[in-house]
């Protein structure tokens, strides 16, 4: 993989639902598309995304509404996410 330019990068801020955690992993598929991963790693991305998010749903918030946020960066050679 390699970065032409500035850095891809995605924010995500929305509701902490679990249509939510679809969303993040059809940004995650489209931004790993674009910067050529393979189709194994993108599978392990996607599984540990969807984890992060499934728990910031199921546990991070008790009765009150909470947010979803995810930041995707693409490095030179990798693509850090912080959910």
């Amino acid at each position: 993989m390699s970065v032409a330019g500035p850095a891809p990068e995605v924010v995500l801020n929305m509701p902490a639902r679990a249509e939510g955690v679809g969303v993040v992993r059809q940004a995650l598929a489209g931004m790993a598309d674009a910067l050529a991963f393979d189709a194994a790693v993108l599978s392990d991305m996607k599984m540990a995304v969807t984890e992060a998010c499934t728990n910031v749903v199921v546990h991070a918030y008790d009765e009150e509404a909470g947010e979803l946020e995810v930041h995707m960066l693409a490095g030179e050679d990798d693509l850090t996410i912080v959910v």
